[in-house]
């Protein structure tokens, strides 16, 4: 791969890809499938650390719940994230006043959001999509700030949301945003679609480290869209 931009809001594309070729491929697609955290912002680690000083820090089933799945975490790492987030809504995310009370944490979307993703989003002219496994309840309130068209929340098999999108037959240019194995494998079902000629193409956009680049996506960037953004508006 090689470096677009190289500053804090560095881009790195496949090295068949010019800086026009990237631009096209984004502008011109007509669907945009998105993660949620740890793509666009982090309002799921926000909601976890409330409960650390919320009534549960004084539960001991939360404490014990809390040691055991950030060991987890600090142990496995991104690999691990889909099923403590599923645990976590099922014990502890349930009823409409657990619900409100994290609607109030995420009132204020703009601190939790990465730099310039909402300027990205606002220069895509293509139906939009939020898929990832936070609840419908936090998920909506992004989909509402950046305008997105749908929510696919809580949802554990990406890949299989991502097929029945394309059997629909609506869509045939995509973008698809992650950060997860999950995200990948979503991605690597769109790359099947695309060799079989069912879609038109994917581009992939992969949000992580410059030291820990996924190479099968067609851009890696860190959390900050500005280098991105720059790129897509130049004549």
């Amino acid at each position: 791969m090689k470096l677009l931009k190289n500053d804090k809001s560095w881009v790195a594309v496949k090295n068949n890809i010019d800086k026009s070729t990237l631009k096209n491929l984004i502008l011109k697609s007509d669907i945009c499938i998105s993660d949620l955290d740890g793509t666009d912002g982090e309002p799921g680690k926000i909601v976890l650390l409330s409960e650390l000083k919320s009534q549960n820090i004084i539960n001991p089933k939360f404490v014990c719940w809390a040691l055991k799945n950030g060991l987890r975490l600090l142990k496995e790492g991104k690999n691990a994230e889909s099923e403590v987030w599923k645990s976590y809504v099922q014990n502890y995310l349930r009823g409409k006043n657990e619900i409100k009370k994290k609607k109030k944490l995420l009132k204020n979307i703009e601190k939790v959001i990465y730099p310039g993703v909402e300027e990205f989003y606002e220069l895509l002219d293509c139906y939009k999509i939020y898929l990832t496994r936070n609840t419908i309840e936090i998920s909506s309130l992004f989909a509402y700030y950046f305008k997105f068209n749908q929510v696919i929340a809580q949802t554990y098999d990406k890949e299989k949301a991502v097929c029945r999108l394309v059997e629909k037959g609506m869509f045939k240019r995509f973008i698809l945003k992650g950060d997860t194995v999950e995200d990948e494998a979503s991605f690597d079902a769109l790359k099947f679609y695309e060799k079989k000629g069912k879609i038109e193409y994917v581009i992939g956009i992969y949000i992580t480290k410059k030291k820990r680049l996924n190479e099968k996506f067609e851009v890696n960037i860190g959390k900050n869209y500005e280098g991105l953004v720059s790129i897509l508006k130049e004549n």
